[in-house]
Formats: structure tokens, sequence, C-alpha cells
């Protein structure tokens, strides 16, 4: 589950298709692990953009501006 902040809810559930009885060196250099990562990131990013985003128009407003 990706989770995001204030409030915590749930943005997406990913499957992994990544088999169990995991080495954490070799999952790690797999490209199913690298493609997930960068999926993660980029879903985490898009939501601190959207915070940050909502965050300047508030201030935006509270100035009258």
């Amino acid at each position: 589950m990706v989770l995001i902040h204030a409030p915590t809810s749930v943005l997406e559930i990913l499957p992994i298709p990544i088999p169990f009885t995991r080495d954490r060196i070799e999952t790690k250099e797999l490209p199913e692990f690298a493609h997930l990562r960068a999926h993660v990131y980029r879903l985490i990013k898009r939501d601190e953009a959207a915070v940050d985003g909502e965050a300047a128009s508030a201030g935006e407003r509270s100035d009258g501006t």
C-alpha cells in the first residue's frame, strides 16, 4: 500500500510480483523492483507537490491576493 499523509489515506494498492524468499541485494537488482520503486517514488512526489500547491494557494488567500 502507498499511503499519503494529512489525513493518512491509501493512495494505491500495488501487487508485488516478486517471489518470496527474497534476498535484499538480489531483489534490489531485479527490474521489477526498480520499476516498483520508481512508481512509488513518483506517487509520493506527486502527492507532495499537491500538498505544497494547496499550502501555497491557502497562503495566497489568507494574504488577500
